[in-house]
């Protein structure tokens, strides 16, 4: 996936077709249908990236005033009420079910 910027400076994202490897801005209908590549992860903005990076050593034990250095913040409860995501074992275990049962969903469509 490559991000650019409009002329605004706004980020855009694009995916290159699985087909034809052309971004999905430059991509011409003629032949085929834009195919995502699925191989690669879904871009989802800056915020996301940041709360990932808040949430993961979060999970992983480092203490909350470390992770509000490497990001920056002024002040720690901006850490822990916007960026750190607690996710319980159960919520995590919902999630799987749930991407199986569509990823079984889906399977079974296109089959059938």
């Amino acid at each position: 996936m490559i991000i650019r910027t409009n002329s605004d400076k706004s980020p855009t994202r694009t995916s290159p077709c699985v087909i034809c490897k052309k971004q999905e801005d430059e991509h011409k209908p003629e032949g085929h249908v834009f195919e995502r590549d699925s191989s690669l992860p879904l871009w989802h903005g800056w915020h996301a990236l940041r709360r990932g990076i808040a949430t993961n050593p979060h999970t992983l034990g480092v203490d909350d005033k470390d992770i509000q250095a490497i990001l920056r913040h002024s002040n720690i409860s901006i850490t822990q009420n916007l960026y750190i995501k607690s996710v319980s074992a159960s919520q995590v275990s919902a999630m799987d079910s749930l991407s199986e049962s569509l990823n079984y969903a889906m399977t079974m469509q296109r089959v059938g």
